[in-house]
């Protein structure tokens, strides 16, 4: 060990490896006469975390592999020796997922709807907050903490946080131990780190740690990620100061889609059959809806007819009867009209004949159509539930038309 790095001895990198995976849990060092000492399991542990993070060094504790342990990072082990996915693909059962941040500010939840929107941006996943059930449950503990008495029971998290700096998080795989009815998952974040909200592509203060990109790696690790040895993946166990990038990498991209599958969509929108003549069926008895579909609207010659307008994440959809445009405001971009039973899947959804869609600030959409509504998730545009308008307080009626 160089002299500069005296306070960070042999010790020190024992615990520390013990800490994160690399040596087990009944490793001890039976000598502290480190001048001379030899260990051969604890060469392998600093070598395979070496090897791990592509650090010059033949499992000698080098300044490089002194200086990367120092870094603040996230709590969770790592796993070298499985990569990316967690060792029994273990992942969630379904593919709409409740989350809530537990005393979260405005701003929290803010960041975490961003977080969760660039993760199902990639993959066929759903999430949409609720205060009563989460299957994630993201909150803020300080050194000794314990799980929440609602989600993963009231015994102690057996990761302590240490304070400003180091451990920043941690989160729980979803390997089937807490599977309920309705499983439940906790992802701790420390509150003692000055925690910057920005959701912009700025730069973060000086002394100051990124709260949207240290959730981000959480949120993957709740969705059965381990951690990469590839930087600037968003799933490497060490938090960059530097990295403002917003987006998932694209070993993060392979890592979820492997667990997940793509995001179906965009499979949606790049069905041809809705502008293909060759397609129409010929007239029988059946309905005339595909006949309907094979014929999309102008969008110059009815802009002036738009029925409801909605911006959500960047893009601007417009409605017309039971149609929709899907424009791109960051890439400028119009993909081909839709009809609205493919795109939401609510079947005769026609704004023409009445209907209201707008955003809550909490981020999901509300829809009305006909004596019902629906809550749809703003990352997908899927139903995550419907209900008579008469829940809401209002008078049971026969049919319902919003102007």
């Amino acid at each position: 060990v160089n002299d500069e790095n005296h306070e960070f001895d042999l010790l020190s990198a024992a615990k520390y490896l013990k800490q994160y995976g690399y040596l087990s849990e009944n490793y001890t060092i039976t000598s502290l006469q480190e001048k001379n000492y030899k260990d051969d399991i604890l060469s392998q542990a600093i070598l395979k975390f070496q090897d791990f993070y592509d650090i010059t060094g033949d499992g000698i504790l080098n300044n490089e592999t002194i200086q990367l342990m120092k870094k603040p990072r996230c709590g969770v082990q790592d796993h070298p020796e499985k990569f990316t996915i967690y060792r029994d693909r273990v992942k969630w059962k379904h593919n709409k997922i409740r989350w809530k941040f537990l005393l979260g500010s405005w701003l929290d939840q803010k960041v975490a709807q961003k977080c969760f929107e660039e993760w199902a941006r990639h993959t066929n996943l759903s999430f949409y907050r609720n205060e009563t059930s989460p299957n994630i449950l993201i909150s803020y503990g300080r050194r000794y903490h314990k799980y929440s008495k609602r989600c993963m029971g009231i015994s102690k998290c057996p990761y302590d946080f240490d304070g400003r700096g180091l451990v920043l998080g941690h989160s729980h795989y979803p390997d089937g131990v807490n599977e309920g009815a309705e499983p439940c998952y906790e992802i701790h974040l420390d509150i003692d780190e000055r925690w910057d909200r920005n959701i912009t592509n700025k730069s973060i203060p000086y002394g100051y740690t990124s709260l949207y990109q240290t959730l981000l790696h959480e949120i993957g690790h709740s969705l059965g990620l381990f951690h990469s040895s590839a930087n600037p993946s968003v799933m490497y166990s060490f938090y960059n100061d530097s990295r403002s990038k917003l987006e998932l990498e694209q070993d993060d991209i392979y890592a979820i889609q492997s667990l997940y599958g793509k995001p179906k969509r965009f499979n949606v929108r790049n069905k041809k059959v809705l502008n293909s003549p060759t397609m129409r069926t010929p007239t029988t008895t059946t309905t005339t809806t595909d006949v309907i579909s094979l014929n999309p609207p102008n969008l110059c010659s009815v802009n002036n007819n738009i029925d409801r307008i909605l911006v959500v994440n960047n893009h601007l959809y417009l409605f017309y009867k039971d149609w929709v445009w899907v424009i791109s405001l960051n890439k400028k971009r119009i993909e081909p009209p839709m009809r609205l039973k493919d795109y939401i899947g609510i079947p005769e959804l026609n704004f023409h004949d009445g209907g209201h869609i707008y955003q809550r600030p909490s981020g999901e959409i509300i829809l009305f159509h006909k004596t019902k509504y629906y809550l749809i998730d703003s990352t997908n545009f899927k139903v995550q539930y419907e209900q008579p308008i008469e829940n809401m307080g209002l008078p049971k009626i026969s049919s319902y038309k919003v102007l």
